[in-house]
């Protein structure tokens, strides 16, 4: 047995170690659970996802999501999904007919309707907004189901 281990030893030892590939810096997108970063290939799903029927989007010209947003989206996330749309993501804004220029923008999307944020840029206003709209989705959405009515025995 204590050949075998020798063995054993000197294979490990004769092996030659793995070279690493070089390590490449990747632009590294800090994750938030209540936003979601929406990009040309995944915003439809976003928008069509039926669990949460208002959606809150920021456009903008920062590179990550600000800290503003995501604590609105934090305050607000049982009323409202939240998405940030970058300025780099040129078909995405423009589909909305922003242009840079335009930036930044908030929109908030519900069925059949789309407002746009025109308020002091704050916690409390951005969070009144969202909370005022989700509240016209849900009265919307009341008037739009039928009535059950019980039946007399």
């Amino acid at each position: 047995q204590g050949a075998r281990r020798s063995l054993l030893l000197s294979a490990e030892e004769e092996e030659e170690p793995e070279e690493e590939a070089p390590s490449t810096p990747q632009k590294v997108r800090e994750e938030d659970p209540y936003v979601r970063v929406l990009e040309s290939f995944t915003a439809d799903a976003f928008f069509m996802d039926p669990v949460i029927p208002v959606k809150a989007v920021l456009f903008t010209k920062k590179p990550q999501v600000p800290g503003l947003w995501k604590q609105v989206a934090a305050a607000q996330r049982r009323n409202a999904a939240f998405g940030v749309v970058l300025s780099t993501e040129e078909d995405l804004v423009s589909r909305f007919g922003f242009s840079d220029a335009d930036l930044p923008k908030v929109l908030v999307l519900m069925p059949g309707r789309r407002l746009t944020f025109a308020g002091t840029v704050d916690v409390h206003a951005l969070s009144s907004f969202v909370l005022a709209a989700a509240n016209q989705a849900r009265l919307a959405a009341a008037k739009e189901q039928p009535r059950i009515k019980g039946e007399e025995w």
